[in-house]
Parts: structure tokens; sequence; C-alpha cells
């Protein structure tokens, strides 16, 4: 996908990557069979990930760009130190260790390694990977005050020259967004966009490449969602990350930013190679607050960037500021137009010198370029800046103009010529323009003009080459060809082929299709395979094509009732009679957990000793009662968001959450005999469950480990499509357990979407319960563990699920695992399926059907778990 795309990929395999994933992407059996240390070059460690990253390099191999496909290097491990007195002994030579078998198993591009800051860890020696970089994230993870800014200009270039000089200054992760914490004060993902808004973007990745950097990865444009058991146990379902796209792919305004930013430098290659000549303070308008600008010149092209921006980019004032600088053509003191050039607060302005455009010349400009290049047989300049400033550039201008221009926003672009024809022509763009204004039309350029609202509806898709060439879709290796589209709410693709070009993409509103530098040889356009335009009988083309463009005439998909449910009681373990003879016996006194208990002499009870280690588990427990024996003390222990509810002989003893807690449980002597203790826990690190059970959990290899944990109801597979629940009873899921009880209840429902075609429909299953409740939920969409709900801790109540896990043209199964936590409180869930968005385009029914029960279940003629006699 990424080839077919023309993305370059920086394969991060691991063992550990984080990314506020369970283990940080280590499995739970690696804890359980590893004596020792993690993350270090013990033996028991490097045969567990050996294996795994011998496959993966196998992949990377025959997928890397010195095979004609689109990897470019691997990250070795994740954010690690080497510092003797932080985590375990031995690290270098673990990195060593991932670094020989990668390069054994015929790796060859760049192995990589991020520091977690400017640490030096990893620069030079043993485990030194070829390119070493560091992650930045200046604005933190706290979203509670989006409009306080930290320091976002570090010394990187600094650095840079002093810890790596002989590579480029590589950042692989720059902060794009932030997590959001577990609980009802969590800020929400919203403010975390607002945290990292697109004056956050400027600032920041202006800087890193006013620092000279050469590469540099966003975390994250789309998080998405962390279903099932893949999130670490500090934030939610949700991995929103407050990402330019929104989990449920609604496009922010930091999108229209970082599109706008790519597609420059996709389009000024001179950046790629600099060299920083200057960095110096300047005065500004208030004496108060200096400002500083960076000078980046191309050695070989003479082009120059320079970048201005506050001493203290966190300053909230505007102030103005003049400049001196050298160009090609010779010096030029800045503006000429006008008296002084306006730095907004919390930004940073770049302007550029003696930038090609084709074989055409940009000889200065204070305005951002959008594109710069050849389109359509002529070399082709695109410009864009606020509307309320002014802005000048000097183009050399060539050939005659086509024709006059008539749009009234002309008159805010003034022209003059300079007495040096090779010195160009200066061009004023005053305040007021709304709009894209053909500056210059020739049948040799092509130079326009447009306030920065319009530059957001602009899209440059790139025309792939000739198709027998692996990079065909790969700017500046495969093709350099390109169409820019204005109006869409989204391009995501345009071909040219037999004189049609053919354009697709979404529409979110009736908008003026314009499209800039056709080839002369089209003579048609299509949008999303709709015939738009011919374009035969112009005796003349204009350079812009506009084309009314409406929305379908298409209906809001109907939305179904989520009802009528079935219920069936998931918790028949604190039943006496509840037969757990084929359990696995939690008698271990050894861990190879580095992490012993904290007391006891008693067993190991780390359920991953036992290999259960993911989602929700039972604990069955035994003690024989006396008169000088009456009672248990329980002490548990969980992460963030754990929670533990407990029954002994089948009453309710109570329910846990977050932290240690002892329970002293006295009185609890019945008749002298054995009695059962059930513990329901829900954290990924304390699990056990039957170990015959656990083939069950491997069953379904499609939806995967992570998508199920230990609840009865998903060891019977209650959750998958296809189980009969005929017999269970008819219980509205806003109806709670039975009685008001604590416990664990499945409710099953399904329905029937009927949406329109041709379009792209954002859904989401949304709680209306939004009031604090003790209940816990896991939402299950057609075998599909797409999240949790804590409702008494919360923040998410809206769960996204996408067409292609959602059948928008068929029957659809969803359930409920309601885990109730205290008796009494009239849990009430409310569920309802919502439309979020619409959009006319996108890509077409993609609904493929997991296995259902049927699949997993009765064809392997499984025996499963009965109730107890006393349920049934």
């Amino acid at each position: 996908m990424a080839k077919a795309v023309g993305l370059w990929v920086v394969f991060r395999p691991g063992p550990y990557i984080n990314a506020e994933t369970t283990g940080g992407g280590i499995p739970g059996w690696v804890l359980s069979e590893t004596n020792g240390n993690l993350r270090s070059n013990n033996t028991d460690y490097f045969e567990a990930w050996s294996p795994y990253i011998a496959a993966i390099s196998d992949i990377i191999r025959r997928n890397q760009i010195s095979e004609g496909g689109p990897i470019i290097s691997v990250q070795m491990e994740n954010e690690y130190t080497n510092r003797k007195d932080q985590g375990p002994p031995y690290k270098p030579e673990m990195m060593e260790q991932l670094r020989k078998a990668f390069v054994d198993a015929g790796v060859v591009v760049p192995l990589t390694h991020n520091d977690a800051g400017m640490n030096g860890y990893y620069v030079n020696g043993t485990g030194a990977p070829d390119l070493y970089g560091f992650d930045d994230y200046p604005q933190g993870f706290d979203c509670s005050h989006p409009l306080a800014w930290n320091n976002l200009t570090k010394p990187y270039h600094e650095y840079h020259m002093d810890a790596f000089p002989d590579r480029p200054l590589y950042i692989p992760e720059a902060q794009q967004g932030s997590f959001d914490p577990w609980g009802p004060s969590a800020p929400g993902y919203e403010k975390c966009r607002l945290l990292t808004d697109k004056f956050f973007q400027n600032t920041l990745y202006y800087h890193m490449l006013a620092s000279n950097a050469k590469m540099i990865n966003l975390y994250m444009i789309y998080g998405g969602t962390s279903w099932g058991n893949i999130p670490h146990p500090g934030v939610y379902s949700s991995y929103d990350y407050g990402s330019a796209i929104r989990e449920n792919r609604d496009l922010s305004e930091k999108y229209h930013y970082l599109k706008s930013l790519g597609i420059f430098l996709r389009s000024v290659p001179e950046l790629y190679h600099t060299e920083v000549v200057s960095r110096r303070v300047i005065s500004s308008s208030r004496e108060d607050q200096s400002i500083v600008a960076t000078h980046l010149r191309n050695p070989i092209s003479g082009a120059s960037f320079h970048f201005i921006r506050h001493l203290d980019a966190s300053i909230n004032d505007n102030v103005h500021y003049t400049l001196e600088l050298d160009t090609n053509g010779g010096p030029l003191q800045l503006p000429l137009f006008y008296e002084a050039f306006l730095l907004k607060h919390r930004t940073i302005d770049l302007i550029t010198t003696d930038i090609k455009f084709g074989s055409s010349l940009l000889n200065y400009t204070s305005t951002s370029i959008f594109f710069a290049g050849r389109m359509g047989g002529r070399d082709v300049l695109i410009l864009y800046g606020d509307t309320d400033v002014s802005h000048e550039s000097i183009i050399e201008l060539k050939g005659q103009p086509n024709r006059a221009q008539k749009s009234p926003e002309v008159s805010l672009v003034k022209l003059f010529p300079l007495i040096n024809p090779r010195a160009g022509t200066l061009i004023s763009f005053l305040p007021g323009i709304k709009q894209i204004v053909e500056v210059w039309d020739s049948d040799e350029q092509l130079v326009l003009f447009c306030d920065t609202e319009t530059a957001n509806t602009l899209h440059a898709p790139v025309l792939a080459g000739k198709q027998d060439d692996p990079f065909r879709s790969f700017w500046g290796i495969g093709t350099n060809s390109s169409v820019v589209v204005g109006g869409p709410y989204l391009v995501r693709n345009a071909t040219v082929e037999d004189g049609v070009l053919a354009l697709y993409g979404d529409l979110k509103e009736d908008v003026l299709l314009r499209v800039i530098g056709i080839s002369k040889d089209v003579q048609r356009i299509t949008w999303n395979g709709m015939d738009v335009e011919p374009l035969g009988h112009l005796e003349e083309r204009p350079s812009i094509v506009s084309i009314p463009l409406s929305r379908k005439d298409a209906l809001r998909p109907t939305v179904p009732e989520l009802r009528p449910w079935k219920y069936q009681n998931s918790l028949p373990e604190i039943e006496d009679d509840y037969d757990d003879s084929g359990w696995a016996i939690a008698n271990k006194t050894k861990t190879t957990c580095p992490y012993k208990p904290l007391f006891g002499d008693g067993p190991i009870l780390y359920a991953c000793d036992y290999g259960f280690c993911e989602g929700a588990v039972v604990w069955r427990g035994y003690f024989n009662a006396s008169k000088t024996k009456e009672g248990v003390r329980l002490v548990i222990n969980g992460g963030e968001a754990f929670a533990a509810s407990i029954w002994i002989n089948g009453h309710f003893l109570g329910t846990i959450q977050e932290g240690c807690q002892i329970h002293e449980l006295e009185g609890t002597r019945k008749g002298g005999g054995l009695r059962a203790v059930g513990v329901y826990i829900y954290d990924k690190d304390q699990k056990l469950n039957s170990l015959s059970l656990l083939l069950f959990s491997f069953l379904d290899r499609h939806r995967g480990i992570l998508n199920t944990g230990g609840f009865f109801g998903e060891r019977q597979g209650w959750h998958l499509p296809g189980f009969d629940d005929s017999s269970w009873e008819h219980r509205e899921l806003q109806s709670g357990l039975p009685n008001d009880v604590p416990g664990v209840g499945f409710f099953r429902t399904q329905f029937i979407l009927d949406a329109p075609t041709g379009q792209d429909i954002m859904m989401s299953f949304e709680f209306q319960d939004v009031e604090s409740s003790p209940y816990r939920t896991l939402l299950f969409v057609n075998g599909w563990n797409m999240g949790k709900r804590v409702a008494n801790l919360g923040p998410q109540i809206k769960f996204i699920v996408h067409e292609g896990v959602l059948d928008y043209h068929g029957p659809n199964t969803v359930v409920v695992a309601l885990w109730a936590m205290e008796p009494g409180h009239f849990v009430r869930p409310q569920l309802r399926l919502v439309v979020d968005g619409q959009f006319d385009g996108g890509v077409g029914p993609s609904f493929e059907p997991g296995p259902s029960w049927d699949d997993l279940y009765r064809s392997k003629k499984l025996l499963l778990e009965n109730y107890p006699k006393s349920v049934q």
C-alpha cells in the first residue's frame, strides 16, 4: 500500500516499540518465559526475540528500497538509554545483537535508533546505529492547559554539530499531538489538538527545518483506535492523539497545514541540501522582544531560506521587523514596498530567495510557497499568504501574458519591472485577497497567488510515472508530474490516461472545482468516474479550469435503534458447583519476573506466569475454614484504571479500583468445609484462567489474541456473530443486570444497515448515560473488541467503528459485556449508533466478515464449558 501511494517507510518492528501499547509490543509470554531482564543481552530474551526478528527481517529484505520497495530505514528498539545506572545491565550489547540480526538477515538500509531526547545515547560506541536520531515532545502530554506553551525552540542544531556532525539531523518522533489519560478530569483529545495546533506545528517544524533537520517523522498524523487489549494501562481505547486526522478520519485544520508544508517540501528540493550560514538576533518594533533570524543556504544553487522567529517562541504578541539579506543578485533591504514585516504571535516566518521553479527563478518572496515546478508544459508557481497582511515577491517573468485578468482582486496585485530585466519583476500583494489571482499567465509561465484559507482547499496529487517503474508513485524518482486541484474536501488520487484526467476524492459540500496545470493532451475531466467537463470544445483553454461540482442527493443512512437485546449471565464461576477441574493450578513458587512479590511465601500469582496475559481474568481460590481460620486476607495490586471484584461463597464482598488495597475478610467460615473465593481482575498484568481454556483464546487467529480476555462469555465465543442466543432471555441493555447485583453479563443484539453507496460515512457507538456509574463494558462489533468503557472513571463515551468492521450493507452483531461493580447503583447503560459525518466519495465497500462462531467453535467440535446446575 505504501509503495502504491508513494510513501517511504521507516520500519519500526521492535522488539520493543512503546506507542502506548501493552508491553510496548513485547508479548506477555516473553515475560513469563524469560529468566532475568528483558531488553538486555541475556540469553533467554535473545532466544525469545530472535525468531521474530528473523521472520520480520525477511519481509523487510524483500521490501527495502534496494529491492524496489518503500522501506528506507529500520529502527532498532525505542527510546532506550545506555546509562549503566538506568535499567538493566548489558543494554548496548543487546543493541549490538539486534544490529547483527538485521544485517545477517539481509537488511541493507540504514539502521536507526531514537534517543528519548538530546541525551547522546547510542550516538557512538557499542550498539550504535547507522543513523542516530532523537525524539522531542516540547509541549509534553498534559492537555489541560492547551494555550500554555513550553520552549519549542531547543538547540537542535548546536547539539547536532556537537554530537554527530558527520550524519544528517534526524528527528524520529516530532510531536504532533498527545495521548490522553484515564479519569474524569482528562481534558480530551480536542484540547490536545489545540495544544498542538497549526501555530504549534508552524513553530516546531519550521524550527526543526531551520536547525537543518533533513529527516523528520511526526508522531502521530493519525492515531486511530487501540482496539481490544492493545493499549497499555495508561490510556483508553481511543488513540486519537489530537492528531491532524481525527480518529473518525475527519480532517482537522492541522491537516491542511501539514498538507501545504508537505507540498512545499516536495516542490523545493534546494532545501534538501543546505548549510546553516548564520543565526543572529535582530531588533523588532518592541525593545523588550527580540527576534532570531536563521539563514540556511544551498551551497550549489545559492537558494536561501531565512527563518524568522520570536526569541521567546511562546510570546503572544505581534511585532514588526526589517531584514537585510544577500541574494545571488545582490543585497536586499526588506521589505521593499512597506515599512516592516509583521511577525505574528507564535509563528515563524520563512523568507526565501533564489528558488527555481522549472527553468524559471523566484528571486525573492515573503509569501509562502505552495507549489513550484513544471505542470502542463509550463513553469508554475503558486504563492499564498494571510489576507490581513501585505506580501511581496521578485520573479523573473517570461513570455507575453495570454489574456487580461478580469478578477476585481487583481487590483490588489501590483507589478513593477526592475531596471535590470534579469533582476526580475517586483510584485506587491496588498491585504484583502480572498481567492486565486492569476499574477502572470504566458505560454512559458503561470504564477498564481491566493490567501491561506483558499490554499487550504488546494491539493496536488502525484501523477504516477511509467507502469514498469517500481517507484512510479514516488515524487522526484519515478515521477515529477502533478496537477493542482482546488475545492474538494479531499483529493485521494489522480491519473491521466487516454486523454482523461480522472480525479478521485470526497466532497463535503457543493464546490467550485478548480484544476491547474492540465496538459494539452487532456480532453476530459472525470470526478469519481463521472464526466464533469469535456475540454475539447474550448477554443482557448484557461489556465484554471473551473467547474461547479455538486454533492449527490444521497440520503443520510437510516440508523437503527439498538434493540431488542438478549441477555445471559457471564459469571458462573462464583457458584459453589462450578467445575474448575480443568483450570490451571497456581502453584508455582518461582517467577522469572525480576519484580518479585512484595511479601509472603505462598504461590506466585502472576497470571502471565501461567500463560494468561490478555484481558480480564477470573481467579478461584480455596481455604479450609475452621475455628482457628475464619477469614482470608487479600492484597490486590493493579495498575492504572485496574479494578477487581471479589466474591466469597457466592456472596459479593466489594470492588477495588487502582493501586494496592488490602481486604480483611472475616467471618467467612461456612460449615468448616472448603469454600471458593472468586476474584475478577481487570488488569493486563495480573491474570489467571483455565489452562485448557487457553486453547480457545488462540482459535480466532483472524482477530488475534489481543481481541479477547477471560470473561466466561469471551471464552464461549458469545461475542461472535452467528452464536445461537435463542435460549437467552430478553432483557434490554439499559435495564442492567438483574436485581442490580454486581456481576458480569453479556448482552447481544443485531441490526441491518443499508447505507447509501458512493459515500464515506463516519459512524460510532455512543453511550448516552454520561453520569458516573460503577460499571465497565467491553464493546464487540461483529466479533471485534472495539473498546472498553469505564463509566465511573471516563472519559471515553464514544467508540469509533469504521466500515470494514461494520457492514454498511448487511447484518451486524453488537455485544456488550457489562461488569457491574457495586450493588444498588442502578447501572443503566444506554448505547446508540450515530452518524458523525458523511461525504460524497470514499473508497467503496470494504467489509470482509471475520470468522463466525460456527467457523471457530462448531467446526472444531470442541467441548465448551458447561454452566453449573445452579444457574442453568
